[in-house]
């Protein structure tokens, strides 16, 4: 998204900011979900040795990510789950790191990920890490008028989901 002045730019930003906007993401995690839904509220900070890094902190910003697991596949040897996210605030390497905290770091992130998971999954192509920003809805900030955008799952996630077997996954 786009804006052509600053003050639309201003207005944007006011639009996408916190629970004002839908902000929804795909991702493919390492680990073995135990049940179809649930919701991550820890605090995020920067890292103090790495400021590049963000850390999950209980003295950090309040940051609260609702998923729910869309498929999973017993891959060894703990297994995958896709999963829909959906941002409640929007902090820097909120989903990374929510789901790192929790034991599930999303597939193919250099920065939170599973090393040897990542590797692995080089015989599919992946190149990146697998989280993609699939719908956003926020109101327009000059015309008020609700926008609903969708991005498609790209062509190289979608071959990943196609070597586990996507028959696997409720792609949406």
């Amino acid at each position: 998204i786009g804006a052509k002045t600053a003050r639309a730019h201003a207005a944007m930003q006011r639009s996408l900011a916190g629970d004002r906007a839908a902000k929804e993401y795909l991702a493919l995690v390492y680990g073995r979900v135990p049940r179809g839904r649930g919701t991550i509220d820890v605090g995020l900070r920067r890292d103090p040795r790495d400021r590049r890094r963000v850390i999950a902190a209980n003295d950090g910003t309040p940051s609260l990510t609702r998923w729910e697991r869309l498929g999973r596949v017993r891959a060894e040897p703990v297994g995958l789950a896709l999963l829909k996210c959906r941002l409640v605030t929007g902090r820097m390497h909120q989903i990374r790191v929510h789901f790192k905290s929790i034991g599930f770091p999303v597939v193919g992130d250099t920065t939170y990920g599973h090393a040897q998971t990542n590797e692995a999954f080089k015989k599919y192509g992946l190149k990146r890490q697998f989280l993609h920003a699939w719908q956003l809805e926020f109101t327009h900030p000059i015309t008020h008028k609700t926008i609903h955008v969708e991005a498609p799952l790209p062509e190289d996630l979608q071959r990943v989901l196609k070597g586990l077997g996507s028959h696997q996954f409720k792609i949406p």
